[in-house]
């Protein structure tokens, strides 16, 4: 299981979690994501939709059978996984109303073990406003989460795939996704950001901008976290 770093852990907290599973070749890779949104209550009065615009995100990556069982380096197909990772990032925004651009910039950087890893930046538009309320549809069950706090909350990344992006307001957002070979699988970890600050008639909450505040608290997170998963009951 992955943790927030500590310095992250009391102006974070868990919004939703998703498992899922694909194979690639004769492996099966099991994805649990974790979505962190942030504690301050002015943020949750502004009634943002189910993904939030500003937020952290980390992936539990497990192959079975294990990369190291098979002789693979994750090192190795280090490309690859970014293009995976990337690819399945931007599904799981588009598919809780978010629309995706495109990539804008692709750098490399150090991962938290010292590993060469990948860096991707995309440009990112959020519904505010009706979507997810009264957008209609159905909404999925959540991945089950262990977090009491996170019970109410984990439908949205689950989604509402009902509703249409005219649904209501849309601001400008970036999303980062940082991939790095480990020992034994990869981390993924990353977040999206606010750009513009969305227009509000119900509420006078107002969503703070500060893209290069919220970029240093990626970072941080990045360079910090946790990463579980890795092999799977094959490897020895």
């Amino acid at each position: 299981m992955t943790h927030l770093p500590e310095s992250l852990a009391d102006s974070w907290r868990v919004s939703g979690r998703q498992s899922g599973e694909t194979s690639v070749l004769l492996a099966t890779i099991s994805a649990e994501t974790t979505l962190y949104e942030p504690t301050d209550p002015a943020i949750e009065a502004s009634g943002q939709n189910e993904f939030p615009p500003r937020s952290l995100f980390i992936v539990d990556l497990t192959f079975s059978p294990s990369l190291s069982s098979v002789g693979v380096s994750p090192a190795a197909f280090r490309s690859r996984a970014a293009d995976e990772a990337g690819t399945q990032f931007v599904d799981l925004l588009e598919n809780r109303g978010a629309s995706v651009a495109g990539k804008r910039d692709e750098l490399e950087f150090e991962g938290p073990n010292g590993a060469a890893g990948r860096w991707r930046i995309y440009d990112v538009t959020f519904p505010i406003g009706r979507y997810g309320r009264d957008g209609g549809g159905a909404v999925p069950s959540a991945g089950e989460t262990d977090d009491p706090s996170a019970a109410d909350s984990s439908e949205r990344i689950a989604g509402n795939r009902g509703g249409s992006a005219d649904d209501g307001d849309r601001i400008r957002a970036e999303a980062h996704v940082a991939v790095w070979p480990t020992d034994h699988t990869y981390g993924v970890a990353g977040g999206t950001l606010p750009l513009e600050e969305p227009i509000r008639e119900a509420t006078e909450a107002t969503l703070a901008i500060d893209p290069e505040r919220d970029r240093e608290t990626i970072s941080e997170f990045v360079g910090n976290v946790e990463i579980g998963g890795g092999d799977g009951p094959d490897d020895d």
